[in-house]
């Protein structure tokens, strides 16, 4: 796996992956600052996403759908974009090593 991000200013933010439930489905993500913790997770039915915020910028829980987006829309995009997502193109590597 990756052995780690940056953030601005270069410093290391450390991650850990947890490999539960369905193989190559993430449930969940979550980002933690010294005053805040984001969380995005699946709901039961995993058609939508429940987005929390707790600590010095909490505010209440939403919920929002998942897109339906199929690998090919994903290439096909990528083709006919005629550049680089820089963020898309390290997301998808990390998530490939991670899936290694």
């Amino acid at each position: 796996p990756p052995c780690g991000f940056r953030d601005r200013k270069e410093a290391r933010i450390e991650f850990a992956t947890t490999r539960e439930g369905q193989p190559r489905r993430l449930s969940s993500i979550t980002l933690e600052t010294p005053t805040s913790q984001y969380v995005a997770a699946l709901t039961s039915d995993a058609t939508t996403v429940e987005l929390r915020v707790t600590g010095g910028r909490a505010h209440p829980p939403s919920i929002a759908p998942l897109a339906a987006i199929d690998t090919a829309s994903l290439i096909e995009r990528a083709i006919l974009a005629g550049t680089t997502d820089e963020i898309f193109e390290t997301a998808l590597r990390t998530v490939g090593e991670i899936l290694k």
